[in-house]
């Protein structure tokens, strides 16, 4: 009976496909479809195979007929075959359905342009092609490996038929060129190979990739013509998908065949096979090398004022590139944020050198051993070791060309942006390896004298918003006059539950702690080369000097924070591996802050000395340099925090100490700073502060004696 029903259902559908006018027969195989696509997906192969050669039935007569404008009944008529390969369960159904397809392209597809494809229905397949290439790519996701070949092999003869066609009909030829399915289908094209690149099977995965390479080869040919639709709205400006901004000086439809490809290949960058990954960045990058920039030839017409129409530059122009940037290179960033596992857990490899432990536990020598809880803790940040470097000196790379070929400097901003991206991540893995990046883009890739001051304030900024922690709470309750005890009360519990929701953010996002000392010594590398301190200039020196001593307080604070939830006991040491303690950071950072203060102190320029933003910086740095000391001297702490932090101390002395009488008495600020000091129980540290503060009172009192006023009384 399900046979025979079926059977007269197909007459009817016959019978109505020849009488009645499109639009009514539209409605009326609106149900149709939908009672043969759920005869096709029965539990019985049998039962479902003869609904899908009754499909084939129907769609071999409806293709006969030609398509009306635009209103694609082909597209609807078909779609059942899309469901039908993406839910059926036996794997007769789909290779029944793929044939079924073949057949459909056999004797309505576009053909290859010779005298044995000129057939009397050849090319009334149009708007049915979305609905043929979707069944292609779903085949790519299919589990059987028989029905994935099926369909790749019946997608590559319909790409080499294509490459055929454009061999033959060459580029730029004058007049119509003849519909095929690069020109109108082009972009679907695209994304069913992207299907393939997706799918399961690595090897067609490659080949793919690989067939990507060559469409991308015959685009930048110009051998794909506009589709009749994209012809009559050329001038448009159109919206690129993922990107959110109007295309740019390219033909927007141009770039909108472009853009498909360049986004796919970026989303290969989130596989989870490290071959695809690699092989996908690198055809990405490749693709904008070769096709984004203009030839030399173009060039030099370029500069001279003239014209090239030939030139592969169509889709060479810097606001382009910097389209590809914001929306197809710096979104593959999210692929690692995406890692659950990168924002927590010890990985003693982003410590920077010379890193002092003396609460935390450092890693011992067997530790990173192949097998061992450490070696698998590697193997979750895969995507950072095989994809992260690739694609970051991809990106400058493409920087470092259109600064030559542009002589331009846009681009700078755009890496700068990436780079900020992954300063900002919750990732400390990619923040830690962003910051290194940075340090190596400004002081190696990039010539100095391509440096503005602009660059110089971008890159400055990202330093010190790195330096900050997200959320820290204040250090009190915000006291409110006139606020009643029952208001006083609410802030007090508002209080304490922000500082339980850093505590816990804190603790989930635990390797961020990694930021803060990556962060001191990129400072530290870029402050301590004389070069780039020159190309920078004193203002952007002290400015960061300002920030890792604001960040040096923040961390403090954030370390009262996380110890005072923590029994004193159990507080410290750690008894297992673990990202830096704050306190860590602090001394690490503060061991940097040393050399530049003293740096500061022995420069040669006067004036600079002098400005009241270097005695502002100077006065506030050692202030707090001498404060924790005493801190420290007056509680219980670690003995290794204390001998590095007198050191450090000693050392700011005795370069005070070294500086003439005329630099010492600009700072008037020395004298009450130092005074704290007299009582230390470090001897060394103690004569340096009554040497200092003698010769203070000497150069006061023959200033007062040349003025005629009295003389000044030590410990006034």
């Amino acid at each position: 009976p399900a046979i025979y029903s079926l059977e007269k259902l197909v007459e009817v559908t016959h019978f109505n496909m020849e009488s009645r006018p499109r639009l009514i027969f539209a409605d009326i195989w609106g149900t149709i479809s939908m009672h043969l696509t759920s005869t096709a997906l029965h539990e019985e192969a049998a039962v479902a195979m003869y609904a899908v050669d009754s499909l084939r039935q129907l769609s071999l007569q409806f293709l006969n007929r030609e398509e009306l404008g635009v209103f694609e009944f082909q597209r609807r008529f078909l779609k059942s075959l899309e469901t039908i390969m993406s839910r059926s369960t036996h794997v007769s159904v789909k290779e029944l359905l793929l044939s079924s397809v073949e057949q459909l392209i056999s004797l309505y597809g576009f053909g290859d342009g010779s005298e044995n494809s000129k057939k009397s229905h050849q090319g009334t397949l149009r708007s049915g092609w979305r609905s043929v290439l979707v069944v292609l790519g779903t085949a790519g996701l299919d589990k059987n490996d028989s029905i994935a070949l099926q369909g790749f092999k019946l997608l590559m003869d319909q790409i080499q038929q294509c490459m055929s066609v454009c061999d033959k009909e060459g580029a730029g030829v004058a007049g119509k060129q003849p519909d095929s399915l690069l020109s109108e289908y082009f972009v679907d094209l695209v994304n069913t190979l992207l299907l393939y690149i997706s799918g399961p099977r690595q090897d067609l995965s490659s080949k793919s990739i690989d067939s990507l390479v060559k469409l991308s080869d015959v685009l930048a040919d110009g051998k794909v013509p506009l589709s009749s639709t994209r012809r009559k709205s050329a001038a448009s400006p159109v919206t690129l998908p993922g990107s959110g901004v109007e295309a740019s000086n390219m033909s927007s439809d141009v770039l909108e065949l472009w853009w498909p490809m360049l986004l796919g290949l970026s989303q290969t960058m989130g596989d989870r096979r490290p071959e695809v990954r690699v092989k996908g960045l690198g055809t990405l990058l490749s693709i904008i090398n070769k096709h984004f920039f203009p030839t030399s030839h173009s060039l030099k017409t370029f500069e001279n004022g003239g014209k090239e129409d030939n030139a592969s530059p169509q889709h060479g122009d810097l606001q382009t590139l910097q389209l590809i940037f914001r929306g197809i290179l710096v979104p593959a960033l999210e692929f690692e944020e995406m890692d659950g596992n990168s924002t927590s857990g010890f990985a003693p490899e982003l410590l920077p050198p010379q890193f002092v432990h003396f609460i935390t536990m450092p890693q011992t020598p067997d530790a990173a051993a192949p097998g061992t809880a450490d070696s698998g803790q590697q193997q979750q940040h895969d995507w950072i070791d095989t994809t992260f470097e690739h694609l970051i000196d991809g990106c400058i790379s493409i920087c470092l060309r259109s600064l030559e070929a542009f002589n331009s400097d846009s681009l700078v901003e755009e890496v700068l942006a990436m780079l900020n991206s992954c300063l900002l991540s919750d990732s400390g893995h990619l923040a830690v390896k962003g910051l290194r990046r940075l340090q190596q883009f400004v002081s190696k890739d990039l010539d100095l004298k391509d440096i503005t001051d602009d660059t110089w304030a971008t890159v400055s900024h990202m330093l010190f918003r790195v330096l900050s922690i997200r959320g820290l709470p204040p250090s009190s309750v915000p006291d409110v006059e006139g606020a009643t005890d029952e208001q006083k009360e609410h802030l007090k519990q508002e209080h304490a539950e922000t500082m339980n929701e850093f505590i816990r953010e804190q603790r989930f996002f635990s390797n961020r702690r990694y930021i803060g000392c990556n962060a001191a010594m990129v400072i530290g590398s870029l402050l301590t080369n004389e070069t780039i301190v020159e190309s920078m200039g004193v203002q952007w020196y002290i400015f960061l000097t300002s920030g890792l001593g604001k960040g040096i307080r923040d961390w403090e604070r954030a370390a009262e924070i996380m110890d005072s939830n923590v029994a004193p006991k159990t507080a410290r040491p750690v008894a297992t591996p673990s990202p830096p303690h704050y306190l860590e950071n602090v001394l690490y950072a503060r061991r940097w802050m040393a050399k530049f203060l003293i740096s500061l102190l022995i420069q040669r320029d006067a004036l600079t000395l002098e400005s009241a933003s270097c005695q502002h910086v100077l006065k506030e740095e050692t202030e707090s340099l001498l404060r924790a000391f005493l801190a420290k001297e007056s509680n219980t702490c670690s003995a290794i925090e204390m001998k590095n932090i007198s050191k450090m101390v000693s050392d700011i002395l005795d370069c005070f100490n070294g500086l003439g009488d005329d630099k010492i008495s600009a700072m008037k600020w020395l004298s009450p700073v130092l005074s704290a000091c007299i009582q230390t129980n470090n001897v060394t540290i103690r004569t340096s502060v009554q040497i200092l503060l003698t010769r203070m009172l000497k150069e006061a009192n023959q200033t007062s004696a040349t003025n005629g006023n009295a003389p000044v009384e030590a410990g006034s």
